[in-house]
């Protein structure tokens, strides 16, 4: 069984785009675009890593960092996602905790490469 990786997202096609990447390369993926019921969505699925995008309409990604923190018993890497710049995504992972960020504009083996970074190929 290969390694699970959560990726919330609102934006379909890039849900669509990191499924198939990442699980061409043998991790196990699910896809959400929706936050509320998010934290106990991980907590059933206990994935290694978390892809959480920054935009969202109800609860953004930065604000959940701290939330899914607080409330998991293990700690998943979480790795923030958005089109602001480098500079600003990096505040926000250091504000927030996150392991890393990922711009997405960045080329769509970027989400793969972040992945093998955490959690091996």
């Amino acid at each position: 069984m290969g390694k699970k990786i959560v990726v919330l997202d609102d934006d379909k096609m890039m849900l669509q785009i990191a499924k198939r990447i990442l699980e061409k390369a043998g991790y196990e993926v699910v896809t959400t675009d929706n936050s509320f019921g998010f934290t106990n969505l991980v907590k059933k699925i206990k994935p290694d890593l978390i892809f959480l995008d920054i935009k969202l309409p109800a609860l953004s990604g930065d604000k959940m960092v701290p939330l899914l923190q607080k409330q998991l018993n293990y700690r998943p890497r979480i790795v923030l996602f958005s089109n602001k710049s480098k500079d600003e995504l990096n505040i926000l992972k250091e504000e927030t905790g996150a392991d890393d960020y990922l711009q997405k504009g960045d080329g769509e083996d970027s989400i793969l490469k972040m992945a093998e970074k955490y959690l091996g190929k």
